[in-house]
C-alpha cells in the first residue's frame, strides 16, 4: 500500500469535504446577522402562524419556532427560554416547542449537508416535519397546562431533599 497516496487522497477528500461545508455554513452565518440587523425576522414568522395554531401553540411562538427551524435548536432554544422567562410561554407552550424542534430543527443547514454528501435532503424533511407536527398535536392534547413563567420562577426547580 503506497502511504504517501492514500495520505494525498484522503486529505484532498477532506478539503472538499470541509469546503463544502463553509460553503453552505458561512452564507447562513452571514444571512442570520442581517436577518437580525434589519429585523426581518418578525415578518418572517407570519407565515407559521397557522402551524402554531395547528400544533396547539400561540403565535407568539413562531419567532422561537422559526428560529429553530433555519437557525438551529441551540438559537430557538435560547429564545424559548428568553421567552419563558418574559412569561410569553406558559410551561406548555415551552414543552411543546421544544418538542417539536427536538425532531424538526436546522432544516436548512442539516438538509444542505445531507443533499451535499448525496442523501435525500427533502425527504428527510419531509418525514421530520410530519413526526414533529404529529407528535407536538398529540402532545399538545395530552399535557396540561402551567401558568407563564415569572422573573422570579426558576425554570428548573431546586428540590427540597
Amino acid at each position: 500500500m503506497d502511504w504517501a497516496l492514500w495520505f494525498t487522497d484522503t486529505g484532498l477528500g477532506c478539503l472538499k469535504f470541509l469546503l463544502k461545508l463553509a460553503a453552505i455554513i458561512f452564507p447562513l452565518m452571514i444571512g442570520i446577522e442581517l436577518l437580525k440587523q434589519y429585523k426581518l425576522l418578525e415578518k418572517l414568522t407570519h407565515p407559521l402562524e397557522p402551524l402554531m395554531r395547528l400544533i396547539g401553540l400561540p403565535a407568539d411562538a413562531a419567532y422561537p419556532m422559526f428560529a429553530g427551524l433555519v437557525f438551529g435548536f441551540f438559537y430557538g432554544g435560547g429564545l424559548i427560554i428568553d421567552f419563558a422567562k418574559q412569561g410569553i410561554l406558559t410551561h406548555k407552550q415551552m414543552v411543546l416547542t421544544c418538542v417539536f424542534l427536538a425532531i424538526c430543527h436546522s432544516v436548512l443547514e442539516d438538509h444542505a449537508l445531507i443533499i451535499a454528501i448525496g442523501g435525500q435532503g427533502l425527504m428527510l424533511l419531509a418525514v421530520r416535519f410530519v413526526i414533529a407536527v404529529l407528535v407536538t398535536m398529540a402532545l399538545s392534547r395530552i399535557l396540561k397546562d402551567k401558568p407563564p413563567l415569572s422573573a422570579a420562577t426558576p425554570i428548573i426547580e431546586k428540590s427540597s431533599n
